[in-house]
Order: structure tokens, then C-alpha cells, then sequence
């Protein structure tokens, strides 16, 4: 210990063999934590030196053997550049005191052939050559402990969080104990995911949206252009003339002709109705463009991840990309053998003031497109917002194949038309499910409106 350069101001920490080989590796332990200082010393008697070298040299103990040698390079590593105190790390230090004590065993009580009672003997010396420092003693046996305290001695006994007691086996053992802990820890993975509003920095469960005044004639008109299931009342009376249409061709038309003029009819009345629905909404509903992501921090991926939006009944959700697109009202057919029959709109009867309709275009006949969207719909790992502007209008959906851990989905965003039936606001249910968890997850954002301000 000449050779040592002594800090009045550090904890000198003596350490037993069993702590070394029963604990926490000790170049592995928060000392600065686990003693309450700020610069520590880790002292080794040559006594625990001889100790490891004996174990190192026991065949009989493969797991006792296998641990001192692995602590003892560890510490010849430290000390072969340095001829004082080799640094661990910030504020945390080992040294070893290489010679046995010669002391009056006899008047110290103490037995020279009981190796803690000459590590203790070792420590009276120290604390005899530098009386400025402070001094404890680290051994998890109890008579020893007994020992210091008599002669004023600081014991310390090993906690069980930072100097964590280990299970020492054979090898076979552990790497089996490894294989184990590695194959819970597997089973034990699992995603976690965080889903919300998302304005490109954050994601948050509830935001508040401008609109404009609440407008009453609107949502008169909704009441009135919609029955009670949201379905746009001129559709209903289109079926109605159309079921007339048909009943009024018996003598008048083939089969053949009936069966072409329902199938073409039935292909415009599924076209009609979500352009309708979505004129009326977009010029009298609440418009609200939303944007969410879905985040997963949890531990493993996600699989086969389905999301569905639940808004408020009667809202008309689309995607934001085709909110700005021009409404195409599809064209009604005419019966091959009726020459020139009425037009079976008549709009006007709903009091939606001037609703224009317009020829529907055709989409491209090109076969390339077709094989090309095809193609690119077959490749996708992620979809959404998947709409359906007829049925169920107010829900929207969203799926992926996998969501990674600590990935970010920023999903398309969607627009919502809401029929303007109050001042406040609205809520979204949505409902998760995973493959990893089958069972839905329920949640819940809101939207807070807020009256828009004019300059």
C-alpha cells in the first residue's frame, strides 16, 4: 500500500473471497450507489488473492474454478499497467495489498490460520497507517462481521439488488439456466401500441377542431335528404321507380332485356348512392380532416394489426386524398324499350336546393393500369383508410402485416363529414387486435370543436 496514493476523501471498501465469488462480478456493481459515496476504494487482501488461486486450481468445484479464474483475470488486467490503484471506472477504484499482516494475533484474538481473521488484521494495520480514512469491511458472513465490530471494525453485508447473490453451478448447468432465461424472455416479448391523433410530433388522445357557426338549415336539410339509417331518402325513391320500371316492362321487353337493364341498374344505384351521400355531406356536414399514427413500444412485433374507427352514426368518412376530387354523379340508365322516359331524380322534392348532377368518367381502359394496381395492391404491407361510403359510413379501418418494435406508422389521413347536430364535439371508439392479442383493445379520442375566428 506505499505505493498507493491515499484520498482522505474516498471509502476504502475491503472485500472477503465469498463476496467476489458468490456476487455480482465487481467491476460490474454501482459502488457509488450501493455505499452511499462519491469515490470508492476496492481493496484485496492478498489473503482473498490466494483464496481465488486456490479455487482456480480446485477441479473439484468446475463452477467455483471457472469463477476464480475468471476474477482473476479481470484483475490482473486491471493492475498489470498501474502501480497504484487501477481505475474501474469514474469514481471507483481497486487495489491489492500484496503482504500478509504480522500482528500480535494473540492480543487481537485472532487465529493467523482462519483466512477473514487476517483479512481483518489486514484492515487494522490499514486503519492504523492512514487513521484519516474511512473504512468497512464487505463479507456476507456473519461471524466475521461479528468479529470487526469488536474491534471497531465498519462491517457491511451484501444487499440484494445491487450485489445480487448468484446460483453457482457447472457450466452445463448455467448455459442450460441461460437457454432458460433467453427462452422466457422470448415467450415474455410482446408488443405494445400507442395509438392517436397526430400532428407530426406527437400523438394525443384528444384535439381541438375549428368549425364553423353551427348552421341549423343544414342540419334540416340532412334530417330531411337522410332517413333513419343515414341512407339518402332519393335513393329509396329511385328503388321505388325502378321496382314500377320493372313491373310496367312485362309485355313490353324480353327477359334478356329486363336481365341486362337490372344488371346495369343495380351497377348504377351502387354507384349513386355513395355520390350522393357524399354531396350532401360535404355541402352540408361538418367537414374534419384527421390525421392519426400508430406507434409500437412495446418489446416484439406486432402481426397482422387491424384498426377500426367507429365515429359517430350517420358521419361519412373518406379518404383525405380524394376529399378534393370532384363528385361524379353516374348517369341513369333508360329501359331499351321505353323511348324517352322521365327523369327519375327529381332532387328538388328533398329540399336540397340546387344539386347538380354530372356524368360520371370512365376510368382508363388501358390493361397496363389495371395490372399495375394490381400488382402494387398485391405488394402492400400496410392499408388504410379502407372506406366504405355506402354501408356503415362512419367506419373506417386500417391494416398492416407487421408493426416493428419502436416503428411509427403515420397513417393516410381521412376526412369526416359530420351531420351538424351539435356545438361541442365528438368522440371516435376504435378497436385493436393483433395476432400477439386476438382479443379487441378498446380506446376512445375526442375532437373538442371550437368557433372559428374571423379577422
Amino acid at each position: 500500500m506505499s505505493q498507493m496514493s491515499i484520498n482522505p476523501e474516498a471509502l476504502y471498501c475491503f472485500l472477503d473471497a465469498d463476496v467476489l465469488l458468490q456476487f455480482t462480478t465487481f467491476d460490474q456493481v454501482d459502488w457509488l450507489k450501493f455505499l452511499n459515496t462519491h469515490q470508492v476504494h476496492l481493496v484485496l487482501p492478498i489473503t482473498v488473492i490466494s483464496e481465488l488461486n486456490d479455487h482456480k486450481d480446485d477441479g473439484s468445484k468446475p463452477h467455483l474454478q471457472q469463477r476464480a479464474r475468471m476474477l482473476l483475470s479481470k484483475i490482473d488486467t486491471l493492475l498489470s499497467d498501474t502501480l497504484g490503484p487501477a481505475r474501474i471506472r469514474e469514481g471507483i477504484y481497486l487495489s491489492v495489498i500484496p503482504k500478509e499482516p504480522i500482528v500480535n494475533w494473540s492480543e487481537l484474538e485472532l487465529d493467523q490460520n482462519v483466512r477473514d481473521d487476517r483479512i481483518l488484521a489486514r484492515i487494522i494495520l490499514f486503519k492504523q497507517q492512514y487513521p484519516e480514512v474511512a473504512v468497512c469491511f464487505l463479507t456476507n458472513d456473519h461471524s466475521s462481521r461479528m468479529k470487526a465490530r469488536d474491534l471497531h471494525i465498519h462491517p457491511i453485508k451484501p444487499d440484494s439488488q445491487v450485489l445480487v447473490q448468484l446460483e453457482l453451478k457447472s457450466s452445463q448447468e448455467a448455459e442450460i439456466r441461460a437457454l432458460k432465461k433467453e427462452l422466457n424472455e422470448y415467450k415474455n416479448r410482446l408488443p405494445k401500441l400507442e395509438f392517436g391523433f397526430y400532428n407530426g410530433q406527437e400523438l394525443t388522445k384528444d384535439i381541438a377542431y375549428p368549425f364553423p357557426a353551427y348552421d341549423v338549415q343544414h342540419a334540416t336539410i340532412l334530417s330531411v335528404a337522410l332517413t333513419d339509417d343515414y341512407t339518402p331518402q332519393q335513393v329509396v325513391h329511385q328503388r321505388t321507380q325502378f321496382d314500377q320500371i320493372l313491373r310496367n316492362s312485362k309485355g313490353r321487353a324480353s327477359d334478356f332485356q329486363i336481365k341486362e337493364f337490372v344488371k346495369e341498374y343495380e351497377e348504377y344505384l351502387e354507384k349513386f348512392e355513395p355520390a350522393l351521400k357524399r354531396k350532401l355531406m360535404s355541402e352540408y356536414g361538418q367537414k374534419c380532416y384527421l390525421a392519426f399514427a400508430i406507434k409500437n413500444i412495446g418489446t416484439a412485433p406486432a402481426t397482422d394489426f387491424r384498426l377500426a374507427l367507429h365515429f359517430p352514426p350517420g358521419t361519412l368518412v373518406i379518404d383525405a386524398n380524394d376529399a378534393e376530387q370532384e363528385i361524379e354523379i353516374p348517369v341513369e340508365p333508360k329501359p331499351s324499350w321505353m323511348a324517352d322516359p322521365p327523369s327519375l331524380f327529381g332532387l328538388g322534392n328533398f329540399g336540397l336546393g340546387n344539386l347538380y348532377l354530372r356524368r360520371s368518367l370512365a376510368l382508363p381502359t388501358d390493361p397496363a393500369w389495371h395490372l399495375l394496381r394490381a400488382q402494387n395492391k398485391a405488394q402492400a404491407t400496410h392499408w388504410g383508410p379502407i372506406c366504405n361510403e355506402s354501408n356503415d359510413s362512419h367506419i373506417v379501418s386500417y391494416r398492416a402485416k407487421k408493426l416493428q418494435h419502436e416503428d411509427i406508422w403515420r397513417m393516410r389521413p381521412i376526412v369526416a363529414y359530420l351531420i351538424p347536430n351539435n356545438t361541442q364535439g365528438f368522440s371516435i371508439d376504435y378497436y385493436i387486435s393483433t395476432d400477439e392479442s386476438p382479443k379487441k383493445i378498446p380506446g376512445e379520442l375526442n375532437v373538442r370543436w371550437t368557433q372559428m375566428t374571423t379577422n
